[in-house]
């Protein structure tokens, strides 16, 4: 015997999901995200604002590097010319860079203490 309307229309809802679906249509009807997909979400926004975070921080990294680099190829070029005084204002001028400079790892505070 069987007890279904021959015009029932069958729903089937996705594991995990809070989507209900028609079977052989197209209607689709959506409840209010779950509390875990609420979480989900913003712990997607928290990694996101950690990577945007740490990209930066590699930027500054990388800024910083190549400010170092170029007062010793400076200082380098001075010393082939034979200009040595130069040379040590210019390695003066790069100590005075790292001290003055914030903690390029940690991120915190603006030169070293003695």
């Amino acid at each position: 015997m069987n007890l279904r309307a021959p015009c029932a229309d069958e729903y089937s809802r996705r594991r995990g999901s809070s989507e209900l679906t028609k079977r052989g249509g197209g209607l689709r009807i959506e409840a209010e995200p779950s509390r875990e997909n609420a979480m989900a979400a913003h712990d997607m926004s928290a990694s996101a604002e950690e990577i945007a975070r740490l990209v930066e921080e590699l930027e500054k990294a990388e800024a910083y590097e190549q400010r170092l680099r170029q007062f010793i190829l400076d200082a380098k070029d001075e010393l082939a010319r034979g200009n040595t005084s130069v040379a040590l204002s210019i390695l003066n001028q790069a100590l005075n860079y790292i001290d003055s400079a914030a903690d390029v790892v940690t991120g915190t505070g603006t030169g070293s203490s003695p």
